[in-house]
């Protein structure tokens, strides 16, 4: 490596790994909305038909149109009456009822959460009686999904080439000096059409979602670009779209001015964030956001780049070798390739660059992977029961097999000018791994973490003093369960305590005290607790300043 060129590189590598530990000793949330707790509650028995439902949400969610929250009755006739309400900064939702049945009643929902993903899912509560639920559709991979990854893989792929030329043209080429260096109009049409039409592609997805509609409706569209959450969601597709609108008005930036160029920059930085703004990291914190940007334009230096080297290899070795070595652009090469020419200097520029940036993709991807699965361990233990787990082992083994065709493509490139004739085959092989890095993770954007679809087998409310206490035992059978307790105010809205206690007994066995762990001040986890089948007490004690500790107590049958 290059010692002289790259010694900034370091310091912002070591930067970069700092904010990473830093992430990866922080405390997040859950990245997708999940719904926490219902009124009536999942399989509850009530003795008449209540005047209205409540969803509690952990992050914001949004309805969009009238169908948002169905209810069916016992006979399957929509009973919903409204338009949903909002309260809690949008983490609860009440939605109106009418009815008379005795039975069975199925409440569907399918939201937008802060994270710009749909949320769907059902549950049931029975009125004097149990006669079975109404059929709904939940399925997760619906047209819109496709269509929307679809959209997604467009933009990625050309926020990486668009990156990746831009750090190519400037570490590599030169762009900062030579205009003539930079990558041609063309590609940045190219750039910004893929960016436009990924973002249409994108709300369109996530409509046909919502509306379970090829067209969706009008009001569907307009609701999208409302934002919802902290970073927008998915307003911030329409925002790359007016982006990539200003990288075409920056026209031919070759013989364009300063200002142009720094507009071009600007609006290629600005579709670089979009990713990590809108996605599962949105929902998490601000450092997991910076974990995830740090991943996406270090993947650009890496694949990006790549890209554009072999697109640009054929027409750059027309030039003369003497305009890189004579004018001092490029750095010299390793022994034994110094007639390899242009081609030659610029691939070995190039690999001493993504050296840095393969160091940066794997530890930030890793911190990242973390922070949505939950840890090294989770990811190991979910492999094997969750299609997200899968998906990131594919990624995985292809980001693998990328870094050992670069390794095989720089000890060819050492070996000698008579073999940069097998690089382009190589190099090919490598852009066809990168397109598939590009649609793996297009498919995991719009997939749920395994750590964030948690089960509902058994739910819960209790009052425990100010504080009302959500429990979740799965699969609330014999054998080990996972038990989730959430902490809201008397409105509905998360509340923060300062402690939890949680102690287990039943008719045969003693009372005992089991160690629960704050994930965040309003939810806690145990992850496991051995439960044998019949009636458990559980009792959750909650210290939450300035009231003295409470607690509230639930019976859990496991089977």
């Amino acid at each position: 490596m290059h010692n002289d060129r790259f010694a900034n590189v370091r310091w912002v590598v070591f930067a970069v790994l700092v904010a990473a530990v830093i992430a990866g000793f922080s405390a997040s949330a859950s990245a997708h909305a999940t719904l926490l707790s219902s009124t009536p509650a999942n399989n509850e028995i009530v003795d008449a038909v209540p005047s209205e439902i409540v969803l509690a949400f952990d992050e914001a969610a949004r309805v969009s149109g009238g169908d948002g929250v169905v209810i069916l009755d016992p006979d399957g006739r929509e009973s919903q009456v409204g338009e949903a309400e909002f309260s809690g900064e949008s983490t609860v939702i009440t939605q109106g009822l009418r009815g008379d049945s005795r039975g069975t009643y199925t409440v569907s929902y399918r939201l937008i959460s802060e994270d710009n993903h749909v949320v769907a899912g059902s549950y049931v509560f029975h009125v004097g009686e149990v006669t079975g639920a109404a059929e709904t559709s939940d399925n997760m991979y619906s047209t819109g999904w496709l269509v929307g990854v679809f959209g997604r893989a467009m933009y990625l792929g050309a926020v990486l080439l668009g990156l990746g030329s831009l750090v190519v043209a400037f570490r590599v080429d030169r762009a900062g000096t030579e205009p003539e260096r930079w990558p041609h109009r063309r590609l940045w049409i190219g750039v910004a059409a893929a960016c436009a039409g990924g973002s249409v592609l994108g709300l369109w997805g996530l409509g046909m979602e919502l509306s379970d509609s090829l067209i969706p409706e009008t009001v569907v569209m307009s609701d999208l670009i409302r934002p919802v959450g902290p970073w927008g969601g998915s307003a911030l597709w329409l925002a790359a779209i007016v982006a990539s609108a200003l990288v075409v008005a920056a026209g031919d930036i070759r013989q364009g001015s300063r200002a142009k160029r720094v507009q071009l920059i600007a609006a290629v930085v600005f579709l670089g964030m979009v990713p990590s703004l809108s996605g599962h990291d949105s929902a998490l914190s601000w450092v997991a956001v910076v974990v995830n940007m740090t991943h996406v334009f270090a993947a650009s230096v890496w694949a990006g780049g790549l890209v554009y080297v072999a697109m640009t290899w054929e027409s750059k070795s027309a030039r003369r070798t003497s305009l890189a070595v004579g004018e001092g652009a490029q750095p010299a090469l390793e022994p034994g390739i110094s007639r390899a020419g242009e081609n030659g200097h610029r691939l070995a520029a190039f690999s001493s660059l993504a050296v840095v940036a393969v160091l940066v993709v794997v530890v930030s991807g890793a911190l990242n992977a973390g922070l949505l699965v939950g840890g090294v361990s989770e990811f190991f233990e979910s492999l094997g029961e969750s299609d997200y787990s899968l998906t990131l082992a594919v990624k995985v083994a292809l980001v693998f097999a990328m870094v050992i065709l670069g390794w095989i493509n720089r000890r060819t490139l050492a070996s000698g000018a008579n073999s940069l004739r097998n690089l382009p085959r190589t190099l090919r092989l490598e852009v066809l791994v990168v397109v598939a890095v590009v649609a793996t993770t297009s498919v995991l954007a719009g997939m749920v973490p395994p750590t964030q679809s948690v089960p509902q087998d058994f739910q819960g409310v209790s009052q425990a003093g100010e504080t009302t206490v959500r429990m979740q035992v799965y699969p609330a059978e014999s054998g080990a369960n996972e038990v989730h307790l959430y902490f809201l105010s008397l409105d509905g809205s998360l509340k923060d305590v300062e402690a939890a206690e949680l102690r287990v007994g039943s008719d045969l066995v003693e009372s005992r005290r089991i160690p629960v762990t704050m994930i965040t001040a309003s939810h806690a986890i145990v992850p496991q607790v051995d439960l044998a089948a019949g009636r458990w007490d559980f009792e959750v004690t909650v210290v939450a300043s300035p009231a003295p500790p409470a607690a509230g107590q639930f019976e859990v049958e496991i089977g």
